[in-house]
């Protein structure tokens, strides 16, 4: 009736590597690859030297935050590959003195390919790309508003964190644009996507 020893040790293995087989089904099956949409908000940083806006408009620089937003598209084909475009708005910072004021507002169009690790329902990754922007520059003075436009392709990069739960997922990432005429051009990210192929 009862089980000896050797029988008990059996089924315990038994037992634990049903539980492993488990385990392993549900790692599996916790990278929901495929094609995701999402949007997020940013704190976007821009650090403008004077030949960001024009150097015929002003010398003055600019060093300030805003807020903006970020839309999101890419495919998922592998759990450690994914390539992403992105729509991002990095918003208006400005600077006034006591007869002008500067403003300068940065958007664009960038591409990445991440590489993601990290254990079930949680992906750690690193981003690089490039990134095709537009700013706008204005000067406002009692002298009217002098307006200047510049666009380029520059170098990104980033990094993030993601938290999964099946086909939604939570991000929060930090990346980097090497934007001509700037000292500093960064974006702080808060983002939800939706893998629905």
């Amino acid at each position: 009736m009862f089980l000896s020893v050797n029988s008990k040790e059996l089924m315990m293995r038994t037992v634990s590597i049903i539980g492993l087989l488990l385990i392993a089904n549900t790692v599996a099956q916790a990278a929901d690859n495929g094609v995701y949409l999402g949007a997020g908000v940013t704190r976007s940083t821009i650090d403008a030297n004077s030949s960001a806006i024009s150097q015929t408009i002003t010398n003055v620089g600019i060093d300030d935050d805003d807020n903006g937003f970020k839309v999101i598209a890419g495919v998922r084909p592998l759990d450690w590959l994914a390539v992403e475009a992105n729509y991002i708005d990095f918003g208006e910072v400005s600077t006034s003195t006591a007869t002008t004021r500067t403003a300068y507002g940065l958007k664009g169009v960038d591409a990445f390919a991440l590489l993601l690790i990290g254990p079930p329902f949680l992906d750690i990754y690193a981003k690089g790309g490039a990134i095709r922007w537009q700013a706008e520059g204005d000067i406002t003075s009692a002298l009217g508003t002098a307006r200047d436009k510049e666009s380029g392709f520059d170098v990104a990069y980033g990094a993030g964190v993601q938290a999964r739960f099946g086909s939604l997922a939570a991000r929060l990432e930090y990346e980097r644009f090497e934007i001509d005429n700037t000292d500093e051009t960064s974006a702080l990210t808060l983002a939800v996507t939706w893998t629905f192929l």
